[in-house]
Formats: structure tokens, sequence, C-alpha cells
């Protein structure tokens, strides 16, 4: 899903358009966009089915990389954009293309008040320990 058009300020990321993917949804309806991503739903490429999978999924996003300047996005891009480990619950078809698109999708996931597998958690305690995870300073 990614909603990238994205703009830097104050160290932090600003969405300007919602995407998925190339698609873009800034000229459609409400109703168009809860269509389009309940299709995206029904063929499995999401965890979601409504636009507030959309905004929910862009929040998993913002809590990957809010923090992340350029040195820390290159530090972290490694673990982001691999594939995630083949022991990982299939959760989407979307989850299954990168580490940050998993963990986006993993967000919207546990909101809908699935539980969290033991690689999931793995995957998440990867992330956080990582040198510039955000949040690794925290415990």
């Amino acid at each position: 899903m990614a909603a990238h058009d994205i703009d830097r300020r104050a160290g932090g990321f600003r969405i300007n358009t919602l995407k998925i993917n190339t698609h873009s949804f800034n000229d459609m309806s409400r109703e168009e966009i809860n269509q389009y991503i309940l299709n995206m739903y029904n063929n499995k490429w999401l965890t979601g089915d409504s636009f507030y999978y959309a905004i929910t999924h862009g929040i998993g996003h913002n809590l990957t990389y809010i923090w992340m300047n350029d040195d820390e996005y290159i530090k972290n891009s490694k673990f982001l954009d691999s594939k995630p480990s083949e022991k990982l619950p299939f959760i989407s078809r979307y989850a299954q293309t990168e580490n940050a698109e998993y963990l986006a999708e993993l967000f919207f996931y546990y909101l809908k008040g699935n539980k969290l597998s033991k690689d999931q958690n793995q995957l998440l305690d990867d992330y956080l320990e990582s040198p510039s995870c955000p949040f690794a300073t925290l415990s």
C-alpha cells in the first residue's frame, strides 16, 4: 500500500498522496476507494477491506519510518526492503513483498484482534532491535 508521494519535513515523513502500489486514490470518492480496497481484499492482496484499512496501513508505515532521517533509512533499508521470512504466517499477498509492508499489514492485522504468532513477534523484535529503529532507545 505504499502511500508514498513522500515529503520530508523536520526529519519525518509527510504523505502527500494515498496510493496502493501505483494506484492513486486522490481522484476517487470514498465509495470508489472502499470498492477498490474490497476487491484487493477479496483477492487476498490486502488484510483489510475498507478505507479504514488504508488509513491504518499508512499509520503502520508512519510508525516504521517517522523518525528516520536519510542515513537511518539507508542503515535500515536492507531489513525493510528484504522479503519476509517464509516462516511468517500468511496475512496478505502484499505483506509477502517486503518486511516494510509486512510490518504495516501486521499493524492492521493486530488491530483487527488477531493474535500474533511467535514468528510475527520475532519480526517486530528484529525491527525494534535494529540500531536505527526509532523505538530502540526506549527499552
